[in-house]
């Protein structure tokens, strides 16, 4: 095995024998931070593609991050590795960290309903080598299959449903999506619940622009009124995930967030995509927000979980 290093300053496309997490891409990398990132490749000495990645940036006290920012980061591997070839890709990772005096490595992990056989590997590698895992964010997905969405909710969800479309309400993808519309309704309505965004506009616009057809937004309509709005991330071919996502308070009794989910259910089906990744509920202090939860739930919603591993290099 061995590993090669690239500080990530320019766009540099290697192959890889897996399709990759749009967040560990070179291209969404560059959005994500202005400090250098460094990105970590193992191959096998007889093959031309990488069969790991990592990426890391490190902070003003040397504390080695993984993501720099997206909702994740951590290894991504092919399904091929072993617990050897993962525990020698940390162990180098960790040598060359420390070499540059690094205090410690956090990172956190995408969801584990991505691939459960990969996430087992890697959370008993990083196990083994002394990593704590030091959170556990509850997450909900959609397993997307041929059935309809309204086979997978619950009764509740079912009367919602019926009443947006009874009300006249229309779900589409908004085509040229307006930066600034889309950014307004996510910030008026999370303020009504005394929330923030967490991404800037500046972010959101770079986004937007530099993918897009990773990202695609759905808005629900009362006549010319947005009353509810979704920004999806296409993860990589067969995972979708609700990045960002709001509905008008003053349409609570109408619940137009189930009419957005049933939309982006079948844009999933339509796509050969069979992971709806729902997200983690957290509120604007970090506590899990059960409301959320059993909603998520009561449209067919799964429990899965992402963790966040650290390491004290000193």
């Amino acid at each position: 095995m061995e590993v090669y290093l690239y500080e990530l300053d320019n766009l540099v496309e290697l192959s890889l024998k897996f399709d990759p997490y749009i967040f560990h891409t070179p291209k969404h990398l560059l959005t994500q931070s202005p400090s250098t990132i460094f990105c970590f490749y193992l191959f096998r000495k007889v093959e031309d593609a990488a069969t790991a990645i990592f990426q890391c940036v490190s902070d003003h006290e040397k504390n080695w991050l993984s993501p720099a920012k997206a909702p994740f980061g951590g290894i991504q591997c092919d399904e091929s590795c072993v617990p050897e070839d993962i525990t020698f890709f940390i162990q180098c990772i960790e040598q060359w960290i420390s070499s540059c005096g690094g205090n410690r490595i956090s990172l956190k992990t995408p969801p584990s309903c991505y691939d459960e056989n990969v996430n087992v590997l890697i959370s008993n590698c990083l196990g083994v080598d002394n990593y704590t895992k030091t959170t556990i964010y509850a997450n909900h997905h959609i397993v997307v299959t041929s059935n309809f969405f309204e086979s997978i909710i619950r009764n509740s969800e079912k009367r919602r449903l019926k009443k947006c479309n009874m009300a006249g309400f229309n779900c589409s993808i908004y085509k040229g999506p307006s930066t600034e519309i889309i950014y307004s309704f996510l910030s008026y309505c999370k303020s009504e619940k005394n929330y923030s965004l967490s991404v800037t506009f500046s972010q959101l616009e770079q986004l937007l622009t530099t993918f897009p057809n990773e990202f695609t937004v759905f808005i629900v309509r009362d006549l010319d009124t947005i009353v509810a709005l979704t920004v999806t991330v296409r993860i990589n071919q067969s995972i979708l995930y609700n990045f960002l996502s709001a509905s008008l308070p003053s349409y609570s009794r109408y619940s137009p967030a189930v009419m957005l989910t049933e939309a982006v259910y079948i844009f999933c089906q339509e796509n050969g995509i069979s992971i709806l990744d729902l997200g983690i509920s957290l509120d604007h202090h970090g506590n899990e927000k059960p409301n959320l939860i059993r909603f998520k739930e009561n449209i067919g919603g799964k429990r899965s979980y992402k963790a966040m591993y650290e390491k004290n290099l000193k």
